[in-house]
């Protein structure tokens, strides 16, 4: 029972720290792109995507593109077979949970 408890504390430990560091390490327009890939109900591919952040965040498209390759680095996002629908990770999720 002891060794359950301390499995959940060490679990919910790193978790607190990966939030830590993402919103750290994460500028502000970063943080405004993967909550507005949250939002986002339908399939879209890369370049669909890009131009939703773009028209969303006020950037030109190529800072978004710069954006969205700096979270597939961090693995916040991904790109989903061959059309390249981008989707959050677990860790995108649990990092737009936080920030809810």
């Amino acid at each position: 029972m002891d060794s359950n408890i301390n499995k959940h504390n060490e679990i919910i430990s790193m978790k607190n720290s990966f939030i830590a560091l993402a919103i750290r390490k994460l500028t502000k327009k970063e943080i405004s792109a993967i909550k507005t890939i949250s939002t986002i109900r339908s399939r879209m591919n890369s370049t669909q995507i890009v131009k939703v952040l773009s028209e969303e965040i006020s950037c030109a498209e190529s800072t978004a593109w710069m954006i969205l390759r700096s979270l597939i680095k961090m693995k916040l996002v991904i790109l989903e077979n061959k059309k390249n629908n981008v989707t959050l990770t677990k860790a995108g999720e649990i990092l737009i949970d936080s920030l809810s």
